[in-house]
């Protein structure tokens, strides 16, 4: 699954840590429990072999710079996290 795919709406997105359940409780990436992912989180769910995930992770820090501090800024949009997802291709 690609990572565009994951985040395909605004509410599957979130801000300031890698994954939340439900009750917007933080938890892992990877967890059953996750509901919204942010970037990074969803990098790691959607790219689990460490090769694939870096070749990915480069290609968006190539494009953004850091991934936290792009995904995390206080006037960072869906759509803007969606319009790159789309341009990467990822």
């Amino acid at each position: 699954m690609k990572i565009k795919e994951l985040l395909n709406h605004s509410g599957r997105w979130t801000q300031g840590y890698f994954a939340r359940a439900q009750s917007g409780s933080l938890c892992d990436a990877k967890s059953d429990e996750a509901v919204c992912w942010c970037l990074g989180g969803a990098l790691q769910k959607c790219y689990g072999h460490l090769s694939e995930r870096f070749e990915v992770y480069r290609k968006i820090s190539d494009k953004i710079g850091i991934i936290p501090i792009w995904n995390d800024d206080p006037t960072r949009t869906f759509d803007e996290v969606k319009s790159l997802l789309i341009e990467l291709d990822i």
